[in-house]
């Protein structure tokens, strides 16, 4: 009976270390896939966690990828942004309305159409763009049909920040036919469009128009300015990263788990 209850403990206690040894080695291969393990790649492969885009980051735990992809514009390798140009301003040969218009299309662009409070306030502060004295000109005109204002490239008026009083149809000098929009400091006035030259605005042409200033995700970036010559600004945003990581600024990379 002694030797049965001997057998039976030393089985016990087999089975007890057999399910412990069990359990950290389980443990252990349950921390090789999450991050910040540092311990041996002893799972039974010799192999690192698999990354599903990317390398794996012994020294983080992480998958590190570099990821390019922009939703808009190009890839910058020495910010790690996605940049392109929203505006292009020419205050240095001023025109007549239409010859400001042809300006810009000659340049594959147009005359600057103002969607929002926010874009309005931010082309004055960024570009000192709107002279109170003698304004400049944007894409704006109803000289198809009066009082009917349509924007240039046909997107629906939807904003607009006249003047009191205007638009009036009543130009300089007591000019009549006063057709073509123009800013008088942050405010709008309606002018001939004929009969002075203005500075003037080009403007691309991207699909986001009435969203603002820039597309979801990206952000003003007005770091080159000039009143004189052209001076462009941009919109820059993150690289897009596969589903399950995150963009992250400092390295440039998309940051993600093992799988």
């Amino acid at each position: 009976m002694r030797r049965h209850k001997i057998l039976l403990t030393i089985t016990l206690l087999t089975l007890a270390t057999f399910c412990l040894v069990g359990t950290v080695i389980g443990a252990k291969v349950l921390l090789y896939k999450e991050p910040g393990f540092s311990g041996d790649w002893d799972n039974g492969t010799g192999t690192p966690p698999a990354c599903a885009y990317g390398e794996y980051d012994e020294d983080s735990g992480k998958c590190v990828y570099q990821s390019t992809s922009c939703a808009f514009g190009e890839y910058q390798q020495d910010t790690g942004k996605c940049q392109f140009t929203r505006y292009l301003m020419n205050t240095a040969h001023p025109n007549e309305w239409d010859g400001a218009e042809s300006d810009c299309e000659g340049r594959g662009m147009h005359l600057i159409t103002i969607m929002s409070d926010v874009e309005n306030e931010a082309l004055h502060e960024y570009y000192n763009f709107y002279d109170i004295w003698y304004g400049a000109w944007i894409g704006i005109t109803d000289e198809a049909e009066e009082g009917n204002w349509q924007w240039v490239t046909g997107e629906p008026v939807t904003y607009t920040h006249w003047r009191t009083s205007e638009p009036d149809n009543n130009g300089e000098y007591g000019r009549t036919n006063a057709d073509h929009g123009l800013t008088r400091g942050y405010e709008w006035a309606d002018e001939d469009g004929t009969h002075y030259a203005r500075s003037f605005m080009c403007e691309w042409d991207w699909e986001f128009g009435a969203t603002g200033l820039c597309p979801e995700g990206y952000t003003y970036d007005a770091v080159m300015r000039s009143l004189w010559g052209l001076a462009p600004a941009y919109c820059s945003g993150n690289p897009e990263c596969p589903e399950g990581y995150e963009y992250d600024q400092g390295s440039g990379n998309c940051i993600g788990d093992p799988q």
